[in-house]
């Protein structure tokens, strides 16, 4: 029989701790990329800043994607809401970029974001 300590009162065990800090930087990097929109000066710039932002952040998470520790961490729900959000992110950015003429329209907005993303995580 396997006796595993658990690492403090708060957490049962350590892929608790694991989930709750990736949670916690997972966060992280959202609060920076909406920093990052809020901090460019002109609409057209928005989405660009975004997603520059966002590029070293997921060129970083490449590494260990195909470890175990990823696999389990990555299965969990608050991986795919942070992927929610920063879909929403860049689709309120699109919209506000076509509202102001600053983006084309011609496109339709869940196409053109998805395939943003698609080139920035491949």
């Amino acid at each position: 029989m396997r006796v595993r300590a658990a690492p403090c009162k708060y957490f049962p065990d350590v892929e608790t701790v694991l989930l709750a800090r990736h949670a916690r930087q997972i966060g992280e990097h959202l609060d920076q990329l909406a920093e990052v929109r809020g901090q460019a000066d002109e609409p057209v710039g928005r989405p660009e800043a975004v997603l520059e932002a966002f590029a070293p952040v997921s060129h970083a998470s490449r590494g260990h994607r195909d470890t175990e520790v990823a696999a389990f961490l990555h299965k969990d729900r608050h991986v795919s809401e942070a992927r929610q959000q920063l879909h929403g992110m860049i689709r309120d950015l699109a919209a506000e970029g076509v509202r102001t003429g600053d983006l084309r329209n011609d496109i339709a907005p869940a196409s053109s974001r998805a395939t943003r993303l698609w080139a920035w995580t491949s």
